[in-house]
């Protein structure tokens, strides 16, 4: 019955309006503009939310009732207890009730206390009642009259909401009209508002299609969105260019002139003062429903506030196609969240000297602002308020406006060094995706939500003098490293960090930083390990192979001896039979010597380098080893799947390092034919033309594919950007991750380079015939004995006593054991 009498009531609401359903209406139609209003309606049993106008919590009460002829009674002392629907005492009476009186001294009529009461057709209210709660009278579609007594102070929130009321006369006590407290009453044609009511919340009056005659006073303070949205019969009489209540509040805007001039005294403007109301018919899954819209003003050229304005409602302006000009007064000191957003043509915006506040999405997508002068007092813009404005495309890599607010980086930098001056870093700013590396400055006070959001950021160091460390501050991705805490941050909450993958964080013992490190179980150090050792810089002439990578040297055929080929197969790489480069076993033996992992001497004791080593078949199967074992099955388990970005940041930390004692690295890289390692093992400054630029750094590089240094095989880059180039291979790389999609790898660790060890000892201690890893004169003597048959070597013996290579063991080879051991020592 309740849903029927509702559907009816919108139905006569509609010809109230004026508006006529199409001429095939039928009782699926009927029911479907009922569902298209049900669908936002919210419970009345619903909580206000702690925002709303009245967050009041009852006091316990003595509260009795009774029921007699149509009539309940509700009385008593104090405040009556909140509800759920229909979950009151005398709810089993409901159905029976026509008249409510509150009588005693209820001072508070409790929250849903009567929604819902489907026949009753009358409230009286005790003088003593000063609130009525949220939803107290709501979807009483036969509630007709209401006698309210002086001595109300609130209307809560929909306590009259989908009500039948006609008209209204509302007590001089009267402070407070909570939001939608009259919303939905269809038939109410007349409101007597009287003078003293400083509130009016959101909707207070909305859909009331029949009401004609409602005067907001002058005593109103706080006006809320839309009080008399939908009510047809209000506006048609109203007619005047400027609605304005209680003498300060832009109601709507109604003239027809573009160019909108706003009357000085006005404070304060309604969201929705530029808007019209549309009907339009939409389909969802009960076919088409009718809807009530607001749409933006198409007409309106330009708007001019006065310096009495001192707030203005977030998206007033949004998407007015034809607005070209805004001047705003001086009372403006905050832009809320998308007031001028997406509005095309808006060319010319005065900013107030005193503005404070960009919200959000303020100037979003404005594509025809090229010109705006942001003031030196505003100390806050929202992400995303100047996005794609061709005024953001002309600033700086850096957009720092304001009072030193950090609005953004752009540009190609991806090592970012804040400058100086510097106080805020805004939402969003470090958002560009492959920015690496970010360094605040001393200046820097203030960090927001989301500040850092860089899917390749890698570390960040924060500044003394950050004064705190917002939720959600950082929101990072797996390849994150390293965070620098300062002292200065004495409280982090638990919510500041989203990552996926432990991190480091460095700072001071005893800090913030050392807290919340293990709260989190992540590795913290007062500063972060760095390489304190020799120069482990590589000599091209010394400390690399002096033959090349090439077929010439290595053969047409893969050589691996048989027990190298046993030991590669046992981690379960396939070597093909045909040899097809072996740069990979190349690089890895440079670095591996260079740590001392072997040397040259253990190979050949005549060699004090690996220059000095001739690629015999020894050498070659060692080499082939490295290429078989390393490459295919640790290398490529261990790299990081990652941004180019960070690879190359990884790859520059690496090269600074190696002065230090750090490691030489491997590096791989796809040429035009096929995949590359080169040894990277050092850094130099200074001036190099290739690729139609100029380069300022470059990366040493050892190439197996030609011994000794070559310049364009080293390679070229920019700090800032990582843009870089190898001449010798045509590779050149703008810095874009996605401008040149590359294989691009690097490693650094001899731990996973040398995962799977080669046995030195064992293939090339040549001579050694007693195994203990020296050659001295017991070598010498032990070959005697087997000469003389005495004490025949074995197998692995033999081979390490042909010294002279030709397949026998005899004098020749004591001979020269003989050599090397006086040699030797």
């Amino acid at each position: 019955m309740k849903r029927r009498m509702t559907a009816a009531a919108i139905l006569l609401a509609f010809c109230i309006w004026g508006e006529s359903l199409p001429a095939s209406a039928s009782g699926t139609e009927e029911t479907a503009i009922y569902e298209s209003r049900s669908m936002f309606r919210s419970s009345p049993g619903m909580k206000p939310l702690p925002d709303e106008e009245m967050p009041y919590t009852p006091q316990p009460g003595e509260i009795e009732w009774s029921y007699a002829d149509g009539v309940l009674t509700v009385s008593g002392t104090g405040d009556m207890p909140d509800y759920k629907p229909q979950a009151a005492p005398w709810s089993d009476s409901m159905g029976g009730v026509r008249e409510i009186r509150i009588a005693g001294d209820v001072t508070y009529i409790g929250e849903s206390a009567f929604a819902e009461c489907a026949y009753v057709e009358s409230v009286v209210l005790s003088p003593s009642v000063r609130i009525i709660g949220y939803g107290a009278f709501a979807e009483c579609p036969n509630l007709r009259s209401v006698t309210f007594s002086e001595g109300l102070e609130v209307i809560g929130k929909n306590a009259f909401r989908f009500s039948d009321l006609m008209t209204v006369e509302l007590p001089s006590t009267l402070k407070t009209i909570s939001a939608e407290a009259f919303c939905g009453n269809y038939h109410l044609t007349a409101v007597s508002v009287p003078e003293g009511v400083a509130n009016f919340g959101d909707r207070c009056f909305a859909d009331c299609f029949a009401l004609a005659d409602l005067t907001v006073p002058d005593s109103a303070e706080k006006i809320g969105l839309d009080i008399l949205e939908g009510d047809k019969a209000w506006f048609q009489h109203h007619q005047e260019d400027f609605i304005v209540f209680a003498g300060h509040y832009l109601y709507r805007y109604q003239g027809d002139n573009p160019d909108v001039i706003i009357p000085d005294g006005i404070t304060a403007v309604d969201q929705h003062c530029f808007s019209v109301k549309d009907f339009s018919q939409q389909y969802n899954y009960m076919g088409y429903v009718t809807i009530l819209m607001d749409k933006t003003r198409e007409d309106i050229r330009s708007v001019t506030i006065p310096d009495s304005v001192t707030a203005l409602p977030k998206q007033l302006c949004y998407r007015m196609p034809a607005l070209e000009e805004v001047r705003l007064g001086s009372g403006i000191q905050t832009l809320p969240e998308n007031i001028f957003g997406c509005c095309g043509h808006l060319k010319s915006v005065s900013l107030p000297d005193q503005l404070i506040s960009i919200e959000k999405g303020a100037f979003y997508a404005c594509s025809s602002l090229s010109d705006l002068d942001i003031p030196d007092t505003v100390q806050e813009i929202g992400k995303t308020a100047l996005d794609e404005t061709p005024w953001l495309a002309a600033q700086g890599d850096l957009v720092i406006v304001g009072d030193g607010l950090l609005y953004c980086c752009q540009g190609d930098a991806k090592n970012i060094r804040i400058p100086e001056g510097v106080k805020v870093i805004c939402s969003h700013a470090v958002a560009r995706p492959n920015i690496v590396s970010v360094t605040l400055p001393s200046t820097v006070r203030k960090i927001c939500w989301e500040s850092f959001l860089s899917y390749a950021l890698v570390d960040v160091t924060l500044n003394e003098g950050l004064e705190e460390i917002p939720e959600r501050a950082f929101v990072l991705n797996d390849c994150f490293s390293h965070l620098y805490i300062p002292e200065s941050i004495g409280f982090i909450p638990s919510a500041a960090f989203v990552y996926t993958s432990p991190f480091a964080v460095t700072g001071k013992p005893g800090s913030a930083a050392e807290q919340i490190a293990r709260d989190w179980g992540l590795p913290f150090y007062a500063q972060m390990p760095e390489p304190d050792g020799p120069d482990m810089t590589l000599d091209p002439e010394t400390d690399c192979w002096s033959f090349s990578n090439s077929m010439s040297v290595f053969g047409s055929s893969l050589y691996l001896s048989g027990a190298d080929q046993e030991l590669v197969q046992e981690i379960g790489a396939e070597p093909s039979d045909e040899w097809g480069g072996s740069c990979f076993g190349m690089s890895v033996s440079v670095i591996l010597a260079k740590n001392g992992v072997f040397s040259a001497g253990q190979i050949d004791p005549q060699a004090e380098t690996l220059s000095q080593l001739k690629p015999d078949s020894a050498v070659q199967s060692m080499i082939n080893y490295y290429q078989y074992t390393q490459c295919g099955k640790v290398f490529r388990e261990n790299t990081r799947t990652e941004r180019l970005s960070v690879t190359f940041y990884r790859m520059m930390q690496a090269a600074e390092q190696v002065s230090r004692g750090g490691s030489p690295f491997l590096l791989c890289f796809e040429t035009d034919s096929s995949k590359h390692a080169v040894v990277g093992y050092g850094t130099e400054t200074g001036s190099w033309s290739y690729e139609n630029r100029e380069w300022t750094s470059r990366i040493l590089i050892y190439d197996p594919n030609a011994p000794g240094f070559d310049g364009e095989r080293c390679l070229y880059y920019d700090p800032v950007t990582f843009a870089f180039c190898i001449p010798k291979y045509s590779i050149l790389n703008d810095g874009s991750d996605g401008a040149q999609r590359m294989y691009f790898c690097m490693c650094s660790d001899p731990a996973i380079l040398n995962a799977y060890p080669y046995p030195f000892a064992q293939r090339f201690c040549t001579g050694d015939l007693d195994g203990d890893g020296q050659l001295t004169a017991a070598d010498a003597a032990v070959l005697v004995r087997h000469l003389l048959n005495q004490d025949p070597l074995s197998a692995d013996g033999m081979c390490r006593a042909d010294l002279s290579g030709d397949c026998k063991v005899n004098a020749a080879d004591l001979t020269l054991l003989k050599r090397m051991i006086l040699q030797k020592n």
